[in-house]
This record gives C-alpha cells, sequence and structure tokens, in this order.
C-alpha cells in the first residue's frame, strides 16, 4: 500500500491509449468475447481476492462444456477474415487474467494500436492441440486457427448476438461491433524513476 500511495501522491503523468467500443462505450484494458468471457464478470468477487486468476481456472473448469462457436466477418484496416470463432479479444495489456503469453510481449500502451487474438473453432483433436501450439507461437509465426495482429481499429459482423465483455464487466451482447483505438486519451500515474528501489532500500534499512 505504502508505494501505491507515494506513487499516486509523486508520480509521474503517462498518457496511454483507450479503446471505444460501438461508439458508446469505452474500455481500458480488454474488450472480449466467446469462451470463458464470461468467467471474468460471473466469478464472485471474493474469491478473486481469495484466489487470484486461479478463481477464473476453476470459474472456466465450469464452461468448457458451453464453449459456442460464432460465425463473423472480422474487417481491420489491414485485413479481413471470415470464419467460425470460439473466442476473440482486443487488448492493450501483456496479461489477461493473470495470464501472460496470450498477446505478444511488445505491447505499448501508447501506440495507437490494439493487440488483437482470435481463434477459430477446433473441429478435431488435432486441431485443439494446434490452437495450443498457435498461442505459443511468436506474431510473425503463423497459425490457421490462431491470429495475433496489432490494429488501430476493427469491425466485427456476427450472424447472432455475441455477448462482449468489457475491462470484466458485462458489454451486452451485439450482432455488429465496432472498436477503435483512441491515442493517449488519459493519462495514469507512474513511479519516477529510481523511487520504487530507493523505497525497498528504506524498508531494508528500518526492518519494515
Amino acid at each position: 500500500m505504502l508505494p501505491a500511495a507515494v506513487n499516486a501522491a509523486c508520480g509521474v503523468p503517462y498518457a496511454i491509449d483507450i479503446g471505444r467500443f460501438c461508439e458508446d462505450r469505452y474500455f481500458v484494458y480488454v474488450a472480449g468475447f466467446g469462451a470463458f468471457t464470461e468467467v471474468s464478470y460471473l466469478t464472485p468477487q471474493d474469491k478473486k481476492n481469495l484466489l487470484g486468476h486461479q478463481a477464473y481456472i476453476l470459474e472456466g473448469v465450469k464452461s468448457l462444456a458451453s464453449i459456442k462457436s460464432y460465425p463473423m466477418k472480422i474487417t481491420t484496416p489491414e485485413e479481413t477474415l471470415e470464419g467460425e470463432f470460439i473466442y476473440g479479444m482486443v487488448t492493450n495489456t501483456i496479461s489477461v487474467g493473470g495470464f501472460k503469453g496470450l498477446v505478444n510481449q511488445d505491447v505499448a500502451l501508447n501506440d495507437g494500436l490494439f493487440e488483437v487474438l482470435l481463434i477459430r473453432t477446433p473441429k478435431t483433436p488435432l486441431e485443439l492441440s494446434g490452437i495450443v501450439t498457435g498461442l505459443l507461437m511468436k506474431e510473425e509465426e503463423k497459425s490457421e486457427l490462431v491470429y495475433k495482429f496489432k490494429t488501430s481499429r476493427l469491425h466485427i459482423e456476427a450472424q447472432e448476438p455475441v455477448d462482449w465483455v468489457l475491462d470484466g464487466e458485462f458489454g451486452g451482447s451485439r450482432t455488429e461491433v465496432s472498436v477503435e483505438n483512441l491515442p493517449r486519451q488519459i493519462e495514469i500515474l507512474c513511479p519516477q524513476a529510481g523511487k520504487s528501489r530507493t523505497r525497498k532500500a528504506e524498508g531494508k534499512n528500518t526492518g519494515a
């Protein structure tokens, strides 16, 4: 708590991107649909506090039998994808639900670009194994089932209403979605250079 208080009082302002969702909603962290996304808002808060990301795993196991496939057309300035997808997220972070590696690690919070992850519907156990491999691939490596890319905006059309999650809260059920990156729209406070190391040293010297 002390380092957080010091940062709140003495931190350096740093402008970051946010996302606009369908013209009337906004998100900072992640917008997602499909497999397990409902876990973030259905998991009881007391479990999140106690277990951290393990709480998401426990609730996610309950959702395995209800995974749906969504026929979609996804359009970005760079490309268009069509097919059936079980999961998708648009984010500006290197860690989602406590899990790193879902997106590439060269993430900048103020570059005007989202990190996007899309997973196609597997048809066989072999394809399911291919998804796991695809999630571990680097950005320059390609997978037929897992897409990782950067973009400033995208438009998604689905054949049926799809439930979305925005920063862990229910974002509505929609057949058409537009997501746009708004560069450097809000400021967060970051520790001053050397401040965290200084505080740790002071704690050691005083026995804190």
